[in-house]
């Protein structure tokens, strides 16, 4: 191993430990040696069910996200009723809305298979949580899922074209096809981190828009130039707006909205 690679492994494992005590910095540290990932169970404050982890994984820096700097965290005038958690990883931000509210349906969207066995894991003790395997797109059919080497989180969707024999494919799902299968009249938050997939689902909102009140979104204009554009061109009828880190928060007026 490289000098440079063994100071960068130093410093996650460093950061393990601060982040998850001596426990979880000893699974980093052994899966860091050996190659592999630890399972590593946590109870975040204020969370009913421990969540599981892969360490050293992307899982981590979500962990911190989610539980720890609370980027999703928000409040409404009126309890929401229906939330999709679209990009839903490992399930860690579907849990969180769990139980910040308990009344909510959650439909959880994941469309690669070791992360949505995880976020099964996870979001059992939760009955308003529904894991749905399938990635986000713009019409059905199937998509390939393609993994650019950057961890859990990073695992891209792409147009199933020609032989896709050898590669990982995933059913592709819509809004409006998930709204009809679980029938849902509206969507109070939709939080969308599709690794690019929203350019696609954007360029064809039409027929979904008006029926979501919030939208999370983390745009990857840097994997697919026009993200942003298509965004901002689908969502005319919204009248508030709040950049946070890397989401973008953009609402109704009554909504669900970020905490102060």
């Amino acid at each position: 191993m490289s000098l440079k690679k063994l100071e960068r492994s130093y410093k996650k494992c460093i950061w393990h430990f601060k982040k998850f005590g001596f426990v979880g910095g000893m699974a980093a540290l052994k899966g860091s040696i050996r190659g592999t990932q630890n399972r590593f169970a946590v109870t975040p404050d204020g969370i009913a069910h421990p969540v599981t982890l892969r360490l050293p994984s992307s899982d981590g820096e979500v962990y911190k996200q989610v539980f720890l700097d609370k980027e999703y965290d928000c409040r409404a005038e009126t309890a929401p009723k229906v939330i999709i958690d679209a990009g839903a990883n490992c399930g860690l931000t579907s849990v969180y809305y769990a139980n910040l509210f308990p009344e909510a349906k959650i439909i959880a969207i994941e469309p690669e298979k070791g992360n949505f066995e995880l976020l099964k894991e996870n979001v059992a003790a939760y009955p308003n949580v529904v894991p749905v395997r399938g990635a986000l797109w713009s019409e059905r059919g199937t998509v390939v899922v393609d993994d650019p080497g950057e961890g859990a989180w990073s695992f891209r969707a792409r147009g199933a074209d020609g032989d896709v024999s050898g590669f990982d494919t995933v059913e592709a799902v819509t809004v409006e096809s998930i709204l009809e299968e679980h029938g849902i009249d509206r969507v109070c938050l939709l939080k969308m981190d599709i690794e690019g997939s929203e350019l696609e689902v954007f360029k064809h909102a039409g027929g979904w828009i008006d029926r979501v009140d919030t939208l999370v979104v983390e745009l990857h204009e840097r994997f697919k130039p026009g993200c942003t554009r298509a965004f901002y061109n689908s969502t005319p009828g919204f009248d508030r707006e709040r950049h946070m880190n890397e989401h973008i928060w953009i609402g109704r007026a009554g909504g669900v909205w970020p905490a102060e």
